[in-house]
């Protein structure tokens, strides 16, 4: 029974080639691409990685709220993992982008494309 053991974040900036002025937020050009990268280690040295968009670095702080949420739980438990999820967002934390990297474990632990675990 593989378990979450470790849980690394990385803010990610690119610069882009030229300013973006996204029609959904008038007025707030966007001179980088922002995200958080999660990577999820288990016990059994499967990694799950995920990443969801940033605005700035309002993620930095994340990790120390999402260690006790997140590390022991059993990387297969979805129900668990999106009842955590959805314990996190009670503190302002909405995360969805999370729960992906638990099916990327999932489909390394059967052993098949993830594709194929989600439609079979």
């Amino acid at each position: 029974m593989s378990r979450i053991e470790r849980i690394e974040l990385y803010h990610v900036s690119v610069p882009l080639p030229a300013p973006f002025y996204p029609s959904w937020i008038p007025g707030y050009p966007q001179r980088e691409n922002r995200l958080t990268l999660i990577r999820l280690l288990t016990s059994d040295g499967i990694e799950g990685i995920s990443a969801g968009p940033a605005f700035s670095r309002e993620r930095e702080g994340i990790g120390s709220v999402l260690g006790p949420y997140l590390l022991g739980i059993r990387s297969n438990d979805l129900e668990t993992v999106r009842q955590r999820l959805r314990e996190l967002s009670y503190l302002g934390l909405r995360n969805p982008w999370i729960e992906p990297a638990f099916w990327d474990i999932l489909a390394k632990e059967k052993g098949l494309p993830l594709y194929r675990v989600l439609n079979p």
